[in-house]
């Protein structure tokens, strides 16, 4: 006798929600490091939603192009996340800064550079200078040291980000945040002599700074249901 079709149970691949993300960013190398995060959560097989990243790559513009790009892609309720830099131009961060806060965008910000940023991956949280720089380039020897670059090799060609961002696990992103949470201390201990206000009275410090961990962070933890 033959079983009934209708009985049969059929089983169904689960399907992981869609979390969204619409990245505007300075350049290669963010947008590398951001498809380096959604790579890293969306292969972790106790995830809750697959990360659906949209990147709006200002190419090499400073933080009022990033602004300005997320004001004319984004629409309605969908949030932006904006990823960009002081660079030593302290006017431009202020502004981008008021005008992100403004229109409730997820903030990523790093001072001086995202250099800082792809340095703590890979630096020693007890073991590392706090001290202000002033040069964009303050970070670009140690990274090449760290990553086993060369002196001759461009950090910010395309090539050399593929090899720095392929050595970048989970493990290296949580030394990158453990590292970050070592300067909000430092920071918040030292807040009358490093803090900085915008026109409109948002804080942050003079370099080192950077909030690009609170992004990650958020990512990590909006992806995983139970956390």
């Amino acid at each position: 006798m033959k079983k009934n079709s209708r009985y049969r149970k059929r089983s169904r691949p689960i399907r992981n929600l869609k979390y969204p993300i619409n990245l505007f960013c300075e350049g290669l190398q963010e947008e590398k490091y951001f498809c380096k995060i959604r790579d890293l959560i969306n292969s972790q097989p106790n995830r809750d939603y697959d990360i659906e990243l949209n990147v709006f790559n200002v190419g090499g513009g400073d933080a009022s192009a990033v602004i300005e790009k997320a004001k004319q892609i984004t629409i309605g309720s969908q949030n932006a996340t904006v990823v960009f830099d002081h660079d030593l131009k302290p006017n431009i961060f202020n502004n981008a800064i008021d005008e992100a806060k403004g229109l409730k965008f997820s903030i990523g910000y790093s001072i001086l550079n995202f250099d800082l940023w792809i340095l703590l991956h890979k630096e020693n949280p007890l073991n590392f200078s706090l001290g202000p720089k002033t040069k964009n380039s303050a970070y670009v020897s140690k990274i090449r040291k760290l990553y086993g670059l060369s002196k001759q090799d461009d950090i910010k060609s395309e090539n050399i980000i593929k090899k720095i961002i392929a050595q970048i696990g989970f493990d290296q992103v949580n030394n990158a945040i453990i590292c970050t949470k070592r300067i909000h201390n430092f920071n918040s201990k030292n807040h009358g002599s490093r803090v900085q206000k915008t026109p409109k009275n948002n804080v942050y410090y003079i370099n080192p700074d950077l909030t690009i961990d609170q992004c990650i962070e958020k990512i990590i933890k909006d992806t995983k249901k139970d956390v």
